[in-house]
């Protein structure tokens, strides 16, 4: 069943895999564009636009670190906020949300292992997308039923080998394969029991699709590549351009001594020239300016060239509006993040209600705050929440403001600096205070 299940994913496996190789630039196609003639200047030029495309959604998404917070209305809610506050800081939970989100725009979905560590703390780590099968029912990877994770280590031979660790709701079972690249495993070791009661594997879908960012623009990014390393080649190989002479011949002796004198004895009636092609510099550079409109457009990527971020004169609202695209795509994103995260939170709640039965954590209680990394404009935001003084209560009014990451809690510090506050009205004169 395992070599069968592998078999099925190696299609998508390798397009994965290529893609997290496009992102790193070790392996892009036109690194591996050859001629048949070898003395042909063959200049290969790789415009990183997956890359930019992918960190500016990472960035956006996740580089104000999601909060996660237990309701404060429901009782036990210290003792459950502090196991979230725990687990974040063991786990170092903003820097896997970061690359969960990666790996997601890169391949389409991320994955994430929870673990019980030899110290009995609820671990969390990522796995690679190109190396994890989710089998899911009904196809919702944010709730698997199994999961494989495969990987390669070297065998005694330093042969290839690969592993395969395949994940149910109670146990672990662990595969290899019989000689390297056979695609035929046999068991490893005995199974071990995970410690939770459900796959303990969590998909982070990009989308329904299961797409990357960058997939339905990858043969966009290649024509540009291929013409900007071909303008290269060309302006190059102006230097090594044929030389013609006209109304004469030339011999081997006579350009030995035009390298030393730095001339040639044209004869009367006689010309030299260079062979070149003509460049049609303007319909190129218009054909270059198409495909990197088209790309950040239909990948849903603002241009940070665009006026609109170089300027200074354009207000917080015009940068937002170039950033709709971005928005969208990262609120679906946002969606199927949650629905992955309360995922984790009922792995988690199975292990922490074991430990502490009174406890009765619920991870329907948890609540996500994601907030887009984007520069603020801050007198926009106070001039926008003033006018609403009055007109809404002062926790929705606060909310507004992207600084406030508890509107509750800025009531209360407010309320405490008032209290705080001496009194200056003076006693009556019989009033020994």
């Amino acid at each position: 069943m395992v070599k069968r299940i592998l078999k099925k994913f190696e299609p998508r496996q390798r397009e994965m895999f290529s893609l997290y190789q496009r992102y790193t630039a070790t392996d892009v196609p036109i690194f591996r564009r050859a001629f048949r003639r070898k003395e042909v200047v063959n200049n290969r030029l790789n415009n990183d636009y997956l890359g930019e495309i992918v960190d500016m959604k990472t960035g956006y998404f996740a580089g104000n670190p999601i909060s996660y917070n237990y309701s404060k209305d429901v009782t036990g809610y210290k003792e459950a906020q502090d196991l979230i506050t725990r687990f974040s800081a063991e786990n170092n939970l903003p820097d896997l949300d970061v690359e969960t989100t990666k790996m997601a725009a890169i391949c389409g979905y991320g994955a994430r292992l929870m673990y019980i560590d030899e110290l009995a703390r609820e671990r969390a780590k990522n796995l690679p997308a190109y190396g994890t099968v989710f089998l899911a029912n009904g196809g919702d990877i944010t709730e698997p039923d199994y999961a494989l994770y495969v990987y390669v280590v070297l065998n005694e031979r330093d042969s290839p080998i690969r592993k395969v660790e395949f994940y149910g709701d109670t146990y672990t079972h662990y595969f290899i394969e019989t000689r390297s690249n056979s695609g035929t495993y046999r068991v490893e070791k005995p199974p071990d029991p995970h410690q939770f009661t459900m796959c303990p594997v969590v998909g982070f879908p990009n989308n329904a699709e299961l797409q990357g960012d960058a997939e339905k623009v990858l043969a966009l990014i290649d024509a540009i590549d291929r013409t900007m390393s071909d303008v290269n080649s060309e302006i190059e190989a102006f230097r090594l351009a044929y030389m013609a002479f006209v109304g004469g011949s030339i011999t081997e002796d006579a350009l030995a001594e035009a390298v030393r004198l730095g001339a040639f004895n044209v004869p009367e009636g006689g010309d030299i020239k260079f062979i070149v092609k003509e460049l049609n510099d303007t319909a190129i550079e218009n054909h270059l300016n198409r495909l990197h409109d088209n790309i950040y457009r239909f990948s849903k990527t603002p241009d940070l060239s665009d006026e609109a971020f170089g300027s200074g004169s354009q207000s917080g609202e015009a940068r937002k509006y170039k950033l709709l695209g971005l928005e969208m795509k990262t609120g679906f994103f946002e969606n199927k993040f949650r629905s992955a995260s309360k995922r984790m939170f009922e792995l988690l709640a199975g292990t922490w209600n074991l430990k502490t039965p009174s406890l009765n954590f619920d991870p329907l209680n948890v609540w996500y705050e994601f907030k887009r990394n984007f520069p603020k404009d801050l007198l926009y935001e106070a001039q926008a929440t003033q006018q609403l003084k009055g007109m809404v209560s002062e926790q929705t009014r606060l909310s507004q403001l992207s600084f406030v990451d508890d509107a509750q809690y800025e009531i209360e510090l407010m309320q405490r600096e008032r209290e705080d506050i001496p009194d200056l009205e003076l006693g009556d004169e019989d009033d020994d205070g």
